[in-house]
Formats: structure tokens, sequence, C-alpha cells
């Protein structure tokens, strides 16, 4: 079942990302050979052909069954053999057809238009991550960032501050704060040391502020501020709503590009790093872990990982990687600086090994994964 959910909610991210490319490209007049869901050899094919006939086929599985007069310059839409991801394939995109400036071509379109056609993918995926995340705002509410009943440790630093359940917080140690997901990030990424931190925080509507001093835990072996990190949600209206979800999307954001940082950093070890085997069994744990709970539970969870996968999807092709969609936006923006296009040649090749290194770290993920599991 795991397998299965996994896939579904993996495609459903690529699709709407390649959906994004399509969208924008059929608005900038730019011809799309096909647009698919899944991949490997055609199942089912849709086109309409040049007299506005519709045609439905089985198993054809070789493209140049499509390469007829009468389907020229239009869109096969095909549902693929292998349920994972999809694609959006444009005229003149392949590198062996860079020079193709025919009408349609990706290539013909002005480089504003390809630079918003390229871009249009990971916008998507915010966009697709926002709209689901006002789902779980409207269902479950917001993370209000305020202290829970129990959550402060007798004895401990931040009850000793002054802090109380209900409480919220809203600034640590200089750090903006909108949720207690927020705070725990923070922590994560910057463990409590000896140094005393200021905690700005809300009371019936009043700010104030307190100096937390952490006290060393013998037992733990680390600098503790005595309190856990439970979260809360409130209900809100429709405002709320649309403000709350804005920032349901900007915490994964921030969560990747902090994790992709300490990456970066070398702070991040193989433990820690999943891939797709990964994925499927946090998946399958999640699933089983809120299924006990309600079958609704199991399902806003599904969406809360969608919206996790769907922002991470969009950070992750921003990256000025070769072969992502960050690294042909360089590209383009140099081609726009310059007012002339890049070698052809050059970046293809620039593209290639990206895809190599690209097809290397995967291969890496994946025994990572398995060596985990193993």
């Amino acid at each position: 079942m795991s397998i299965f959910i996994a896939i579904l909610i993996f495609t459903a991210v690529v699709v709407f990302h390649e959906l994004g490319h399509f969208s924008l490209a059929k608005a900038s007049h730019v011809t799309v050979n096909e647009f698919s869901v899944g991949m490997g050899p055609k199942l089912v094919s849709y086109v309409k052909d040049n007299r506005g006939k519709r045609h439905v086929y089985f198993l054809k599985w070789k493209q140049d069954f499509f390469d007829r007069p009468e389907f020229e310059e239009r869109t096969v839409y095909s549902w693929k053999l292998f349920p994972i991801g999809g694609a959006c394939m444009m005229k003149g995109e392949l590198e062996e057809e860079g020079k193709d400036l025919s009408k349609g071509s990706f290539n013909a379109a002005s480089v504003w238009q390809r630079i918003a056609i390229v871009a249009a993918g990971p916008i998507f995926n915010f966009i697709l991550a926002y709209f689901l995340a006002m789902f779980i705002v409207g269902f479950a509410g917001f993370d209000s960032g305020k202290i829970v009943d129990g959550a402060l440790a007798e004895g401990y630093p931040m009850q000793e501050a002054g802090l109380q359940a209900g409480d919220e917080i809203v600034k640590y140690d200089g750090v903006n704060i909108h949720s207690i997901r927020e705070l725990s990030l923070h922590l994560q990424l910057h463990p409590v040391t000896e140094e005393p931190v200021e905690v700005v925080y809300k009371r019936d509507g009043k700010t104030d502020t307190a100096l937390v001093t952490p006290i060393y835990d013998e037992e733990a072996g680390s600098y503790k501020i005595g309190m856990s990190l439970a979260t809360i949600r409130e209900k809100t209206n429709l405002f709320g709503i649309i403000r709350y979800s804005g920032r349901e999307v900007r915490f994964w954001i921030v969560s990747t590009v902090e994790s992709l940082a300490q990456m970066i950093r070398g702070r991040v070890s193989a433990d820690d790093i999943s891939g797709p085997v990964g994925l499927v069994n946090m998946i399958g744990t999640t699933y089983t872990e809120s299924k006990q709970i309600s079958a609704m539970s199991a399902f806003l969870s599904m969406i809360n990982i969608s919206i996790l996968l769907s922002a991470n999807l969009g950070v992750m092709n921003l990256l000025p990687i070769p072969a992502l969609d960050g690294g042909r936006l360089v590209f383009l923006i140099i081609e726009a600086i310059r007012r002339k296009p890049m070698d052809q040649t050059k970046e293809g090749f620039i593209h290639m090994i990206g895809f190599v290194a690209l097809m290397a770290l995967m291969v890496f993920i994946l025994y990572n994964d398995i060596r985990k599991l193993l």
C-alpha cells in the first residue's frame, strides 16, 4: 500500500510540475510534441489531428507513428507503462534540435518566454504546495507557535525565565519565529549552547522579552532550555487560511534550503540523506501510524507529505545545476543579458555533464537507502 501511495504522490507532484511547463509553452505558442503521465512505452495516447478529429490509440509505442503529416504541430497526450513521474516534450527542446528556429520551436520563442516556460515548472510546484496547504489549514488549523500545556519542564530555564503555557513565541535569539515547527528547525540547525538567548513572546496580546540561560544536562550530555516542541493547531477563518497556508509553504521551502546549506557545509551524514526507497519507507510508516488514529488523520498526513515533496521539488529544480531547470535558467538569463544565445554545443555539453553527475548522485542515494534498510 505504501508503494502505491508513494507512486501516486510522486507522480502527482511531477505531473503538476510538467503542467507548468506545458501551460506556459502553450501560452507562448511553443509546440508541445507530447505531454505524458508515467514513463516508458505508451499504453494509451490521445491526439487531435489538423482537421480537428480526435484519435485514441492503444499500445502505439513507436514515436514515429505520431510523426505523420496529419499530426504535425499537434500534442500527443499519453499514459505510459511505468506510473512514475511525467514529461512535457517541446519542439526543438532536445540538443540535436537546438538550432531549430522554425515556427513553434522552443528556441524560436523570445528569451523571456523561454525563461517563463522553464521557471513555470518549479513555480507550479509552489502553487500546488500552497493549495494543498490550504486544505491542511482549513481542516486541521495552523501551527500557532504557542507553548502547549506540559511543554515546559519544571525548574528548567524557559519556565524559570517566566514563560507559560499559552505564550506565543515570536522571536528566538534574534530569529523571527512563526510556528513551533520553525523553532524546532532552528534548534536542529543551531543546537543550544551555554550562551543565553533572548526570547520574545506574546501573552494576552502583549509582547514581552525573557532572557533564557540554558543549563547543562549531565544525563543527555548537552545544554537544555527545558521545552518540548509539541505543536498545537488552531482553527481560523477564510482570510486566515489564505495567510497561514503561505506560512506552511514558506516553512517547507526554508526547511529545504536550510537542509541543502547543511549538506554543503558538511554537517549532514549519509544516514540523513534519503531517496525514493527512503521516501516509500517514510510514507509507509507515517500512513500506518496515522491510520491508527483515524482515516482523516492518514489522509491529512499524506497531504502534508505532498506539500513537503512539492516544495522540495520546486526548490531543487531552481538550483543552478546543469540539467535542472535552474541550470537552464542561468543560461537563459545570461542570454538575456548578453542579448545573444550561448553556444548550443557548449551548453549541451555542460548539461550532459550535469545529467551524468545527477545520475551518479541518484545511484549513491539509492545504494544508501538500501544500505540503511538492510
